[in-house]
């Protein structure tokens, strides 16, 4: 009777360890994922942070449309190119209105708080796509959208 319960004991503990082995090994093929062809050269996670830092360069990645990138660098492209053509509207519309600076400084606050979620979000592989409120629906209607 005690080798029975013995045994059931390694046989549980052998399942735990090959357990443990495919969690570690999906999470290997999970960061193989994420290496991806870039415009830049860089690492994906890389490129988001440069495309979301200088939203220009995003902006010039997602018009260069290299058919190697991967989906999910080409949505980040046309999002933080989205962020860029709503950032310099926010600046021509202050110096068109100045009386609604404050709330054009506001919503300029808010969208580069969206920006460091989207950032948070992407590089610590909690979403693959983040999508900022109404700069992803306009980035679908300027650039298209992207299969997913």
């Amino acid at each position: 009777m005690a080798t029975v319960k013995k045994e059931e004991k390694t046989k549980k503990s052998v399942k735990k360890e090959e357990t443990k082995v495919t969690k570690t090994e999906t999470k290997k093929e999970e960061k193989k994922e994420t290496k991806c062809e870039t415009i830049s050269g860089l690492s994906f996670e890389g490129e988001v942070v440069l495309v979301y830092i200088i939203t220009i360069v995003g902006f010039i990645f997602a018009l260069m449309k290299d058919k190697n990138v991967d989906k999910k660098l080409r949505f980040h492209y046309n999002q933080a190119a989205t962020a860029f053509i709503v950032s310099i509207c926010f600046n021509v519309l202050t110096v068109i209105a100045p009386l609604l600076a404050p709330v054009i400084g506001l919503c300029a606050i808010a969208l580069f708080v969206f920006v460091i979620i989207t950032l948070v979000q992407t590089l610590s592989n909690k979403v693959d796509y983040y999508r900022i409120p109404l700069i992803s629906d306009l980035s679908e209607k300027i650039f298209g959208k992207i299969e997913e």
